[in-house]
Parts: C-alpha cells; structure tokens; sequence
C-alpha cells in the first residue's frame, strides 16, 4: 500500500503528539525547564544574561523560550506546543538525510519514524522536557544535510558531488553555530563534516573546512558582539565555556549506583538506553557492515557512524549521562539504522542477506517487538509516574508553597529561594531577587553529583567566594519581600546546606529579616523593611 507524503507525515505529526500528551497538561517536566522559564522571563523584562540571571546554558536557549513567552505568555505549555513541530521538523531533516545515503524514500521514513519513537520516550521528565539538546538538533541536521547531501549524492547527471559552494557552506557553518548556541556540545559534528570535506576533495576539502568553520563562528562573533555591548562578554565567557569545564571535572564515576536513593548515575542509565534501543544499534551495526555500494554513500554511512561514536565522548563527559544527553546519539542512528530496517520490511523488496526464510519471517516480528516494546513500556511508565505526582514540579509542597508566596506578595515583589528549586519562582509568579536562581555555587552544591548528596563529604570547594559579593549586590538593589529557606524542609537534598552554615545570608536574615511562616519544613521571612503583605498598592 502506496503511503502519500502528506499522510505519513500528518502521520509522524499526530505520534508525536500522542507519545507526548503530557507535555500539554504538565507545566514543569523538570526542575531545568522551570529555570530555563525563570531565566527567560527575566531576559523578556530586560535582564542580560549571566549578569541579571546565571546558569550554564548557552544564550539562544533563553532567547527561544523568551520568544515564545512573548507571542504567547509565560507558561511552559506554550513551549511544549512549540517543540511538538520543532522535533517533526528534525524528523523531516533526519529523513532527506537517510533517503540521500540509502537511495530510496522509505529508508528515510523509517528513519524519521525511528527518531520519532526516540525522541519521545525512554525516561519521562528527561526528553519530554523542552531541553537544549531537542533544540539543537534542529539546526545540527540542518548542517548536516547541507554538506552530506551533496556528499553521498551519486547521481552521475547532477552537478559534481564535491562543488559545494561557499555560500552553502557558510550556512552550514552558520546552523551548526546556531546548534552549539543551544549546546556546546552539537560542535562535535564539526570535525566530522570537515574530515569528510578533506577525504573528498583534498586541498579543496580543506579550505571548504575553513569556510564552514567561519560560518561556525559567525553566530558565536555576533553573539559576542552584542554581550561585549552590554559589557557582559566576561560573564558570557565565564559561564558558558569556564563554569561548564568545571562542572564536567566534578564529574561521577561511570559505574556508580547509589541504592540507599534509588538513584542511577552514568553506566546504568548509559546500559538502560542501549536496552531500549538494542534493535537499532544491531541495524546500524548491520549498516556499517553492509554499507551502500557506491563510494559516495558508502562513505557517507561511515562517516554518520564517525558522528555517532563522536557524539559519545560529549554524551559522556563529566558521568552524569542524564537522560536527555542521549537525544544527541538518535539523529545519527536512526539514519544508520534506517537502511537495513527498511530492507528488513522489504522496501525496497531484497532478501536479508544469509537469512533462511524461517528467519526473514521471524526477523520483522523480533524488531517491531523490540521498538515498540520499550517505547511502550517506558512511556507507560511515565504516564503512572506523572499520575502519581512523582515529577519534582508535581510534589505537594511545591504548590503549597507557591501559592503561599503568590498570596502573601504583590506581583512586582522580589522573592528569593535558599534551594534548588526553581519550580517555586514558576508557579510564584514572582520575580528572583537575585541572579542566582539556582545558589548552587553559594552553597558549593553540584548537581548529579554524589558529594552533593552525602552529608558527610565536603562540598565547600565549588563555592565561588566572588559570587557571595554579587548576592549582596543584587539584594542591594532590589530586596527580596520574602525569602525561602528550603534547607529544613529537606527540599532536593538541600538539607546539607542550612543557612548557619553560611554567615553572609544568616546575617542578613538576622539583621532584616523575621519569621513569617512555616510550611512542610520549609521556613519563610519577611523583611521588616518591606512593605508588609498585601493589600496591593493599585
């Protein structure tokens, strides 16, 4: 039966929606999509990133949540929306790209069908969430296409493979930048596109490398242009390349699992991922073996598998290996996967190769059973997951709180949260006092990391003496009405980090601050300055 492309498309645009239902009722998926908001809406009010909000994502990420925010107002629904086209326009991508490598349309289809399934399942709150990694990937294929197309075209009546112009190269160059604006770590294609470039054309593949280099640098040269205006380039530098090489060095070993929290860290989220996507591995293994027969595609197949493996060492660095880390591996694999599956289910109709016909029935059977079970299953298991409120953004308290703070304040008062816990300053409605929405380098707190768990090991080391300095700073200017100590409600693990512990914020709450409430554990002041509780000014 004869599938229009059209209908396989509205197709992929209604799974889409189906695997991630929640995200259109949920609001916070994840603690970082609730700071991506906060950061964001602050962005939107005029604030310069890494100097009035601080984090160690990279910028486009807040402008494209800034953006939505103000077509459609500050909620994550709008942004969930937003990433459902966003990813079927990464599936159409990884499609052209398969179909140029295997030479035929439904090796593309499989392809975006594979991503797809990818894309929206495996662990819940990692990759239903609207991260940098489902954002970069957009204009990581755009790249990607724009030089391999030409590259694995065979087609002797076309113009000659190796004659990429400049102009295309520099576009690629220009979306790959874009894609590391979203994460650094989409710069790893870079290498690979340019050592293809070089094995094609020799000296001319090299200097179309520096091209697509410059391209590369073209949006990362603006950016920087425009944060040296508003005399925040240091900030940049410091946050998105000397914060983030540190934050990998405080890395966890890859084998570690902490029983006593239930808790996977890097090797056994890594195993649990392969597990889940063991049929596609097994067809991008079948695909490296067997690759297209002409040189051109053939070398394309390798070199998508030198992205893959590549994309491992980001994917890996620092142990953490959360789960949305992985969106980075699917584009390149499910590309490689594509052509045997396609040839599996028999378009284009060929026999696997060496197969008895015992086994060619078998086959297809055993490799729907193995995508589909586990996108099922570990969709499944969110959906119960979420149900039960087990999301961080769905905890009790988080509401108790927030509307607690969003009662007892006006709209432009200014609260601060001694916690990790951004969802507060979400569902608050209410602006952060200070640029450290997450204190994480006051309280010497690394996230992912054990240390940062167990009361016993010392974490003091990655507290960043200059940035107590700025709290001060940013209090100065704009006093929080109330502030939020989260440390004896046990909130995050922030128990290890009590405010007697730290004499520069247990002064300020000494000399301005009184007791207002208590909620599940989680003790509430007001300043005595402040203007008290609301009535509202009109």
């Amino acid at each position: 039966m004869q599938i229009s492309g059209r209908t396989f498309w509205l197709g992929v645009l209604l799974l889409t929606v189906l695997l991630r239902l929640p995200t259109l009722w949920v609001e916070v998926l994840d603690t970082d999509e609730a700071g991506h908001a906060v950061h964001s809406q602050v962005l939107l009010d005029g604030g310069t990133p890494y100097v009035d909000f601080i984090d160690n994502k990279q910028p486009l990420l807040y402008a494209t949540y800034a953006a939505i925010f103000a077509i459609a107002g500050p909620t994550l629904l709008a942004v969930h929306v937003v990433a459902i086209p966003w990813l079927v326009a990464t599936a159409w991508l990884i499609a052209l790209l398969a179909r140029a490598v295997w030479r035929h349309e439904w090796a593309g289809r499989t392809a975006a069908l594979l991503f797809t399934l990818g894309s929206s399942a495996y662990l819940e709150k990692d990759v239903l969430a609207t991260n940098t990694e489902l954002l970069m990937n957009l204009p990581l294929l755009g790249a990607a296409w724009l030089v391999l197309g030409p590259l694995v075209t065979a087609d002797p009546t076309r113009r000659d493979p190796r004659q990429l112009s400049p102009a295309r190269l520099l576009l690629a160059g220009a979306l790959l930048g874009i894609a590391t604006l979203y994460n650094l770590k989409a710069g790893i294609l870079l290498p690979v596109l340019g050592l293809l470039l070089l094995l094609q054309a020799r000296w001319r593949g090299l200097g179309q490398g520096l091209v697509l280099t410059l391209g590369l640098l073209l949006p990362w040269g603006l950016t920087a242009l425009l944060f040296w205006h508003a005399g925040a380039l240091e900030d940049l530098i410091f946050w998105n390349f000397l914060l983030n090489f540190k934050y990998m060095d405080a890395g966890v070993p890859l084998w570690l699992i902490d029983f006593r929290r239930g808790i996977l860290y890097g090797f056994p989220r890594l195993l649990l991922f392969l597990l889940a996507t063991s049929v596609l591995w097994v067809a991008a293994g079948a695909a490296l073996r067997s690759p297209p027969p002409d040189r051109p595609a053939r070398r394309g197949v390798y070199g998508i598998g030198l992205w893959l493996a590549l994309s491992f060492v980001p994917v890996c660095m620092g142990g953490r290996l959360y789960g949305h880390y992985f969106l980075q591996l699917l584009p390149p694999l499910a590309v490689l996967a594509a052509g045997p599956l396609a040839r599996l289910y028999g378009r284009p109709a060929r026999p696997v190769d060496g197969a008895t016909p015992a086994r060619r029935r078998l086959l297809p059977v055993a490799a729907a059973i193995g995508l589909l079970l586990p996108v099922l299953g570990l969709t499944a298991a969110g959906h119960v997951r979420i149900a039960r409120g087990a999301l961080d953004g769905l905890q009790p308290q988080v509401a108790r709180v927030a509307d607690y703070l969003r009662a007892h304040t006006c709209p432009d008062d200014r609260i601060f949260l001694w916690a990790y816990w951004s969802q507060v300053y979400y569902y608050a409605q209410r602006p952060p006092a200070s640029r450290f929405v997450y204190p994480q380098t006051l309280a010497g707190y690394v996230p992912g990391h054990p240390a940062s768990l167990d009361p016993h090991r010392d974490t003091s080391g990655y507290i960043v003496p200059e940035h107590w300095d700025q709290l001060r700073e940013d209090f100065r200017r704009h006093p929080p009405e109330l502030l939020v100590d989260a440390a004896p409600g046990k909130i995050h693990f922030w128990e290890k980090y009590p405010i007697d512990n730290y004499p520069i914020l247990k002064k300020i709450i000494d000399d301005e601050y009184q007791q207002e409430q208590v909620i599940d554990g989680v003790v509430i002041y007001r300043r005595r300055a402040g203007r008290g509780a609301p009535p509202c000014p009109p």
